[in-house]
């Protein structure tokens, strides 16, 4: 069984979330999974720093939707 680290954990979660939405922001998600804002800001920081979630203002969105919609 592998053992996941807090911000590899929410980067999973996130992406899940935003798959589901499309774009969120750190407070949406705070409200749902009920978990320290801060942690989801470090964990989505990490994921527009890899590449998988880019910043509009204040809301995120997967980088593979963003493509999508220029389609």
């Amino acid at each position: 069984m592998k053992k996941y680290s807090r911000v590899e954990a929410l980067k999973i979660i996130l992406k899940r979330f935003a798959y589901r939405l499309v774009w969120f922001d750190t407070k949406m998600a705070k409200a749902f999974y009920k978990l320290p804002e801060k942690d989801i800001k470090a964990a989505v920081a990490k994921m527009i720093e890899e590449g998988t979630l880019i910043a509009s203002g204040e809301e995120y969105i997967l980088t593979a939707d963003v493509d999508f919609m220029e389609l």
